[in-house]
């Protein structure tokens, strides 16, 4: 247990020496020569406002405090932040890939674009998040809170959002591909340009109005089909 606390000391000592984007209003948190661990753990518990595009791949950053912080365009793949906090972070177009965000709490954080391929979600909190346009292929997504978030153009093709909370998101043209959805609730979304009929496994889904979902499928299933027909032709 030393060692991980050890190695999690020194990559917060890199973060922090890191250069701080400046921002009208907002406190600049500077890298003393010498900081005790006292004041490290007063530094991993304040909003960061990093330079964007900040290199963090592989480090640990497990239970640290990023709330508000800009990560924006940041190279996080590999990273271990389990049960952090980063809701209202910015992290647009970050490099996830491969990332640990289990039990992380992502409330109202923007990560548009980002690339969380492979990437773990366990039991996270990401509710209301910002998420289009996300890949989040062959990703860990199971029992993850994603409701009222924006989840159209995601990329979930392999994925398992096994047990996901997915009431009122917004699903238009999310990539479902050999996606497993088994329990998941998606009471008040918006799914019907969603790639549903791609979907691996869809037992216990809790559509919207179901009568209404599974008719509008079948008829947009019917029509791609006759067009398929008329292109043979």
């Amino acid at each position: 247990q030393d060692t991980v606390d050890a190695a999690r000391t020194a990559d917060l000592y890199e973060l922090f020496q890191m250069p701080n984007q400046v921002e009208e209003g907002k406190e600049v948190v500077e890298m003393k020569d010498q900081v005790d661990d006292e004041d490290l753990v007063t530094l991993a518990t304040t909003s960061l406002f990093i330079t964007a595009g900040a290199k963090l791949s592989g480090k640990s950053l497990s239970k640290t405090d990023l709330t508000g912080a800009d990560l924006g365009g940041a190279d996080l793949s590999k990273a271990d932040l389990r049960s952090a906090e980063l809701s209202n972070s910015r992290l647009g177009r970050a490099n996830l890939a491969d990332c640990n965000l289990a039990d992380t709490y992502l409330v109202e954080a923007d990560m548009s674009g980002v690339d969380l391929t492979n990437g773990r979600l366990t039991r996270s909190n990401m509710r209301h998040a910002e998420l289009a346009g996300a890949k989040l292929v062959g990703a860990e997504v199971i029992s993850v809170n994603l409701r009222g978030s924006n989840l159209a153009d995601v990329d979930f093709t392999d994925a398992d959002l096994t047990n996901a909370d997915l009431r009122e998101a917004d699903l238009t043209n999310a990539i479902l591909a050999n996606a497993n959805l088994s329990d998941v609730d998606l009471t008040g979304a918006t799914v019907e340009e969603a790639q549903w009929e791609l979907a691996a496994h869809l037992t216990n889904c809790k559509f919207p109005e179901p009568k209404t979902f599974f008719s509008r499928l079948f008829g947009r299933f019917k029509e791609d089909k006759h067009e398929d027909d008329e292109e043979d032709i």
